[in-house]
Parts: C-alpha cells; structure tokens; sequence
C-alpha cells in the first residue's frame, strides 16, 4: 500500500510539472522580421530590439529573432533613429521602419591618453 501511495504521488508531481512547462511555453511568443530606414529603405544592422525578458541585435541583413513572454512591449532603438515602441500578443513577422531623428550630439570631445 506504502509504494502505491509513493508512486502515486510521483506521478502527481510528474503531470504536475509537466503541466506547468506547458503553461510556461505556452506564454512564449517569437517575434521575427527585419528593420529598415525610414527614409532609404536600406536595412539596418545592429539595431537593438528589447522586451521585458530578453533582447536581441539585427544581423549583418537587418535580420532579428525574439522570444518573450506574451503580451509583450518591444522596443527598437538605433543611435541616431527615433525609438519605435509596438504590442504583440502572438507569434510575428514584422518590418520595424526606423525614422531619423532622436537626440543628436552638438559636440563630441575625445580625449586619448597614453
């Protein structure tokens, strides 16, 4: 009776967890596509894209891929390129334009020291 109990409950806690990882990836949206110039066209690299949870860079083709926690706020931000905020609530391809603009630098002082 002792080790029907035993492995009764092992199994409980078995359905238990895998219940859970379920729920847990059932929350994770990916998010995919490409950032461009607003005004070009031209694809940008570099490009940081960011969520609560995790982040990520456009590659050498404009290219990105995020996983995050569903709904999610992602940002874009680019030096020199407005930020670009947008929702997401499932999984998508999307085009971010980003637009020049932000906060430009009057002057730049560099100073080397050896």
């Amino acid at each position: 009776m002792l080790i029907k109990n035993r492995q009764s409950k092992i199994k409980n806690l078995i359905f238990s967890l895998l219940l859970f990882a379920t729920a847990h990836l059932a929350a994770q949206i990916h998010v995919t596509g490409f950032v461009t110039d607003s005004v070009t066209g031209e694809r940008l690299i570099g490009v940081n894209i960011f969520a609560a949870t995790s982040g990520t860079t456009s590659d050498n083709n404009g290219l990105f891929s995020l996983r995050t926690k569903s709904p999610a706020v992602i940002y874009a931000s680019y030096i020199g390129y407005k930020l670009v905020e947008f929702h997401i609530e499932k999984d998508s391809l999307i085009q971010i334009r980003m637009a020049p603009g932000g906060i430009e630098l009057g002057e730049l002082l560099v100073t080397a020291h050896r």
